[in-house]
């Protein structure tokens, strides 16, 4: 699907994440040429992100993540419950997620990508009332 109504981004950015600061500026710039208005809400702890997508979420029309799989885990149950889309800009060491979903790596690239109102429904799982995307563990 393409096409995303409202032009209000909310830019969840993980200071803490192996590439977070260095992604910051180019996705701000991309997102604003695509004629997005963003609000960047920094955070440096997991747990900060779901309460600053609960507390901002009606001041959005989508979320973008600025992190790695942690951050994108972190923000999942808050999201989900907001039904807005969840925007992935791949800042951490891993991110298994965007490259699961094909999202590029390189942060404009993954910007254009909201920008041109790519979307994709994926499931969602849970286990124990936790969210989950494409991996989920257990340690025995």
């Amino acid at each position: 699907m393409s096409w995303l109504p409202g032009t209000r981004a909310l830019l969840l950015h993980n200071a803490k994440a192996r590439q977070g600061d260095s992604a910051l500026q180019p996705v701000r710039d991309r997102l604003g040429a695509g004629g997005l208005a963003v609000t960047v809400e920094p955070f440096e702890n997991l747990p900060e992100i779901a309460r600053d997508v609960a507390r901002l979420h009606r001041e959005a029309d989508r979320v973008i993540v600025c992190g790695g799989d942690g951050s994108i885990s972190s923000a999942a149950p808050a999201v989900i419950e907001s039904g807005l889309p969840l925007g992935i800009i791949p800042a951490g060491t891993a991110n298994d997620l965007a490259r699961t979903l094909a999202i590029p790596m390189d942060f404009a690239a993954a910007a254009d990508v909201i920008v041109e109102g790519h979307r994709r429904q994926i499931d969602v799982g849970t286990v124990n009332g936790h969210a989950f995307f494409n991996v989920a563990s257990i340690g025995l």
